[in-house]
C-alpha cells in the first residue's frame, strides 16, 4: 500500500489537485477529460459535463480549478509536483511537457503528435495509448510505488534531453542551415 498524503496532477492549462491516494483511480477516470480555463462559472456544454463526472465520482473535494495562473505559480506547482499527467488525445509539442521535463519531474503522457519526441518511454517518462487509461494509471502508481529507482533517473534523463532539444546554438545553427537551403534551392516565393 502506497501512503502520500497531497499528489498534485497538472494538467494543461489545469491543475488538479487530489488530496489521496485512494480516489486515484476515480480521479483519473474523470479527469481524462479536464482542459481549459476555470470550469467552476463556466456553464458550456463542455464545462457543465466535466463538473457533472466530478459530481458522479464524488471529486468535489478533491479537485480544484486554479484557472490561468502567472508563470511564477505555476513554476511553483511544478516543484511541488509528484507527478506530471498529460492525458491529451490531440497534441502537438507541449510546453507543459517541456516545462515539467525542465524542472525533472516524472511525466506520464499519451502517446499522441509530438509528445514522442520529447519523451522516450521509460528514459524520460512514460507514454501509454491514449485511449488507455488504465495504463496511465498503472504508471503513476509504478512512480509512486518506486520513487527512488525511478524519479531520479527520469528527472536527470529529462532535464539533459530538455537542455538538449533548447539548446540556443544548435537550435540557431538548425535554422541557419534551413534557411541557406532555401536560399540554395532558390524556394523564395516571388511577389508577381
Amino acid at each position: 500500500m502506497i501512503v502520500v498524503n497531497h499528489i498534485l496532477f497538472l494538467l494543461v492549462k489545469q491543475i488538479i489537485q487530489l488530496r489521496d491516494l485512494k480516489s486515484l483511480q476515480s480521479a483519473i477516470k474523470s479527469a481524462k477529460n479536464i482542459a481549459g480555463n476555470n470550469l467552476n462559472d463556466d456553464n458550456t456544454t463542455y464545462a457543465l459535463f466535466i463538473k457533472s463526472e466530478i459530481m458522479k465520482y464524488n471529486l468535489q473535494n478533491n479537485i480544484q480549478f486554479l484557472g490561468v495562473i502567472s508563470e511564477e505559480i505555476m513554476c511553483e506547482y511544478y516543484k511541488k509536483c509528484n507527478v506530471f499527467v498529460s492525458p491529451s488525445v490531440i497534441e502537438n509539442s507541449p510546453n507543459s511537457i517541456c516545462e515539467a521535463a525542465m524542472i525533472g519531474i516524472p511525466i506520464v503522457a499519451s502517446y499522441v503528435g509530438g509528445v514522442p519526441s520529447l519523451i522516450t518511454h521509460e528514459e524520460e517518462g512514460y507514454l501509454y495509448s491514449s485511449d488507455e487509461f488504465y495504463m496511465m494509471a498503472h504508471y503513476v502508481c509504478e512512480i509512486f510505488e518506486n520513487k527512488s529507482k525511478i524519479c531520479e533517473r527520469v528527472s536527470k534523463n529529462s532535464v539533459q534531453k530538455m537542455l538538449k532539444i533548447n539548446d540556443i546554438n544548435t537550435n540557431s545553427e538548425k535554422n541557419l542551415e534551413i534557411y541557406r537551403m532555401i536560399l540554395e534551392k532558390n524556394w523564395i516565393i516571388k511577389d508577381k
